[in-house]
């Protein structure tokens, strides 16, 4: 009985520890916190927030090992200073992203990161993938040719193709930086950065780069993936470019 009252009590608490580091997370990346200030102390926050102390204080942990938070017995709970920021952490990134001042800035980031990373990806995935892997890059490319229009099903498909690619590249390390690429994708994506026709003439592409993965052409993967990041930069500034244009008409 006990046991499955307190499993049953788990999920509320930890659902309101999550929103009070949701809300002090976009705080601190908004700048309503500056690096260096003292958050409210514990009961100030708790009593602004409407949960428990408790709950305070798992969020603050939560966002200490973030980076965005440190503790301090004279000093309280400091803002860090960005450089210490776990910044490829998807809440950061998340939370970066709803400031106006930051998103263009860190979706070029992100799109530098992804031409640096994702090629180099690519070449390893064709040294080494499995074949079950060569088999999964199929599929997502037949549902990506199924769906040519841009829709959330034919979006799942293109980032099911690149998650495989940096699967197969069989390193860890390169796996735990995905998550970045496909918010990138799902942001340019969601802002109409990628248009039907775009998306369409990228279907081509995809083909070509399961191909070289393949046959095991890893300078093939690898210029493939350089040409697709750089349509996607272009395709970007064009959106950005016609953005400009009707806000000043």
């Amino acid at each position: 009985m006990h046991k499955h009252a307190a499993a049953g009590e788990s999920g509320p608490r930890e659902g309101r520890v999550h929103e009070v580091a949701d809300t002090l997370g976009r705080r601190i990346t908004g700048g309503v916190y500056s690096p260096g200030e003292a958050l409210p102390t514990e009961p100030e926050l708790a009593s602004a927030l409407g949960v428990g102390r408790n709950a305070v204080r798992e969020a603050v942990k939560m966002l200490a090992g973030k980076g965005l938070l440190r503790t301090s017995r004279r000093a309280g709970t400091i803002v860090q200073p960005l450089s210490q920021w776990s910044i490829l952490d998807n809440s950061v990134i998340a939370w970066l992203l709803e400031n106006p001042g930051d998103r263009e800035r860190l979706l070029d980031e992100l799109a530098e990161m992804r031409a640096i990373i994702e090629p180099e990806a690519a070449a390893l995935a064709a040294k080494r993938a499995k074949m079950s892997q060569v088999l999964r890059l199929w599929e997502a490319l037949e549902a990506m040719e199924t769906r040519p229009e841009v829709s959330e099903a034919a979006l799942d498909a293109d980032i099911e193709f690149h998650r495989v690619i940096f699967e197969a590249a069989d390193s860890r390390l390169l796996l735990g930086m995905f998550h970045a690429i496909e918010l990138l994708l799902r942001v340019n994506f969601a802002t109409g950065m990628l248009a039907g026709s775009a998306f369409a003439e990228n279907l081509a592409h995809h083909r070509r780069l399961a191909e070289a993965v393949q046959r095991r052409d890893a300078d093939a993967a690898r210029r493939l993936i350089q040409e697709l990041a750089a349509r996607n930069r272009e395709d970007v500034k064009r959106a950005r470019l016609m953005d400009s244009e009707a806000a000043d008409h």
